[in-house]
């Protein structure tokens, strides 16, 4: 076993009982929905507030976005059929409180639904060489977060996704 941190050492001395203590004891069913309902009636009225203003910011920024248009059933193309959805939510270290309306990878084609996927990263050792050069040149950087940056891809396929809850 290779140890990497002290964490590791502390890990290796908590037996089963001290980790099943650990697991109940920092689990709350309601820290993190799992379902829309969930979010929606959250029992917690500050929790509930939170979780619906992150459901209303995520339609509301599609919604700018142009991401869908609805369409009634019926005008769907034969051989072609509707991929399912679901909300995630996270509730971030931060204190910020994300809900994502997601396609369900499991109900698409290859091929139909999509041809290929693919998320451009950057990797540690680019980042790493760019924070050098910034150093030795004595540059500034100015680091922004697009919030919505999945919103902009612009897709070849047409995909049919069912309204969510």
């Amino acid at each position: 076993t290779v140890l990497r941190s002290g964490r590791d050492v502390a890990a290796l001395m908590l037996d089963k009982n001290d980790l099943k203590d650990i697991a109940t004891t920092t689990t709350d069913p309601y820290d993190e929905p799992t379902t829309f309902q969930e979010a929606w009636n959250h029992p917690d009225p500050e929790e509930r507030k939170w979780w619906r203003a992150a459901i209303k910011k995520e339609f509301h920024d599609m919604n700018d976005r142009k991401v869908w248009r609805k369409i009634k059933r019926d005008r769907m193309p034969l051989q072609r059929r509707c991929v399912k959805c679901k909300w995630v939510f996270k509730k971030k270290r931060n204190g910020v409180y994300r809900a994502r309306l997601v396609a369900c990878g499991y109900s698409q084609i290859a091929g139909i639904d999509y041809s290929e996927n693919y998320a451009p990263v950057l990797h540690d050792v680019t980042y790493r060489i760019l924070l050098f050069t910034l150093i030795v040149w004595k540059l500034q950087a100015k680091i922004t977060d697009v919030e919505t940056a999945f919103l902009y891809g612009d897709l070849e396929e047409e995909i049919y996704m069912d309204c969510p809850d």
